[in-house]
């Protein structure tokens, strides 16, 4: 992988692989990698992805790694479906559509709006049904809330700002079953959720809330974002945003994470 990284940008560098130009001083992107998958980006050219089908053939040839073209997707934004399929066919790959899921993620979905967020709340009633709540004692339904039902979100709140009203519909998950309820039926809650969600030293029972957790996660690329002003994805958002909203507008105290 390290060795198409390195041929992907010789190939840029000299003009036969062109990439995407994110602003006019924004950088240039022709490629992303996580482990051993590989997103290709580039100008909607035929002649750009003739020269990406010879440079896969002439990776396949040195280094006897084959790409798997049917699980390969392409995607065009602002493209119709003609095109797509035209250009499809060059790299012998299927034809894909937004949104798509990558790296477990949803890719060009608007998570602002609670129904793309249904997978988790998915999730966790998935993960109730494996459990007898009524089996199990009042301690270990918080150990299991605590271990396993506070963490199932962290992977999607970490990347998007979550919607109040899944918050509390994933709260109201939590809460049936730390009182012994399933979701079709209430049972009596003695004590209000928020005592509940305070910390042990404050009369809670120290089980975090997903509010708060989902803020934190945001507050920390805001952190990331002041502080790591050469990584890609920071110079990325910049060149977009920068002459709109300067980054100076982010409203982070300096005080956190010694800004």
């Amino acid at each position: 992988m390290e060795a198409l990284h390195v041929a992907t940008g010789s190939a840029q560098e000299s003009g036969i692989n062109k990439g995407l130009n994110v602003s006019t001083m924004g950088p240039t992107i022709s490629h992303l990698l996580y482990a051993n998958d590989v997103l290709f980006v580039g100008e909607w050219t035929e002649s750009n992805f003739n020269n990406l089908a010879r440079m896969l053939i002439c990776f396949h040839l040195t280094s006897g790694l084959k790409v798997n073209f049917s699980k390969s997707q392409l995607y065009g934004v602002g493209v119709d479906n003609v095109d797509i399929a035209h250009m499809a066919s060059i790299l012998d790959c299927k034809m894909g559509s937004f949104p798509f899921i990558y790296l477990g993620l949803p890719v060009g979905a608007n998570m602002g709006l609670a129904k793309n967020w249904q997978p988790i709340v998915e999730r966790f009633e998935n993960q109730l049904s494996l459990w007898k709540a009524r089996t199990l004692s009042f301690g270990g339904r918080v150990t299991l809330i605590k271990a396993v039902l506070g963490n199932l979100p962290t992977y999607f709140f970490s990347l998007f700002n979550t919607p109040v009203e899944v918050l509390k519909r994933l709260e109201k998950i939590r809460r049936k079953f730390l009182w012994g309820g399933c979701l079709d039926n209430n049972k009596i809650s003695w004590v209000p959720w928020f005592k509940i969600l305070t910390s042990v030293e404050q009369g809670g029972l120290g089980i975090s809330s997903l509010m708060a957790t989902n803020k934190a996660l945001m507050v920390k690329w805001c952190v990331r974002f002041k502080n790591e002003s050469s990584r890609l994805w920071v110079r990325v958002i910049k060149s977009i945003h920068e002459r709109i909203r300067g980054a100076s507008s982010i409203p982070l105290k300096s005080s956190i994470g010694g800004v």
